[in-house]
């Protein structure tokens, strides 16, 4: 728009007409290149969370399996002691 109103005062500017083509494709370049660098990071940002996301499931399991060994360990020290207050008894009969 600009460069037509350059070209209505009768008297054509060619280097300034020129020089704003110029910049404008400059301007255009720029942007294509902003766009594509967004999409990249668009895509690692995803990737990223995807992982994220996976990590944090596989806490999850890490936790639960956490507290199933300590449960497990639990009831077997349970049942150890158990054992020895029984045999402690039995010691103590005879």
């Amino acid at each position: 728009r600009e460069i037509k109103e350059l070209g209505r005062g009768g008297m054509v500017d060619v280097d300034k007409i020129s020089a704003r083509r110029f910049h404008l494709g400059h301007l255009n370049l720029q942007i294509r290149i902003i766009d594509e660098n967004r999409r990249q990071l668009e895509e690692r940002i995803n990737l990223c969370r995807q992982a994220v996301i996976e990590s944090d499931q596989d806490v999850k399991v890490l936790e639960k399996i956490k507290t199933r060994k300590q449960e497990e360990h639990n009831r077997e020290q349970i049942h150890h002691e158990n054992l020895e207050r029984e045999e402690a008894w039995r010691a103590a009969q005879w």
